[in-house]
């Protein structure tokens, strides 16, 4: 993979790729070649921040769990209301894909105002 692919698939100037060091661009390029999307992924270290800050206002935990299957993967995002009820779910079966990530960001985010 050049350098111009990996810019380009990190949002990145080629200048900026070039001076990561070797281990960090073999370890991107392993990343995108394992199907990794580095904004998906930004997405989901953000919503699982925000379901960390929602669990703490709202005193029980608010959890993001995501799901590869063979043609698509998908995401949760729920709560529990208390031992033995059933969970209440903020995002049901959204497929994961950036748009999708982000607006269930919004959604958690409102659980903390």
């Amino acid at each position: 993979m050049k350098h111009k692919d990996l810019a380009a698939a990190y949002g990145l100037s080629i200048e900026t790729v070039r001076r990561w060091p070797a281990t960090k661009r073999a370890a991107a390029i392993a990343d995108i070649e394992a199907g990794v999307q580095p904004a998906v992924a930004d997405l989901v270290a953000e919503l699982t921040k925000a379901c960390y800050r929602a669990s703490c206002y709202m005193k029980t935990s608010v959890s993001f769990t995501w799901y590869f299957g063979e043609h698509k993967s998908w995401f949760n995002v729920f709560h529990n209301t208390g031992y033995g009820t059933p969970l209440v779910y903020i995002v049901d079966d959204a497929d994961l894909t950036a748009i999708n990530l982000s607006d269930a960001i919004a959604k958690v985010e409102e659980l903390c105002i």
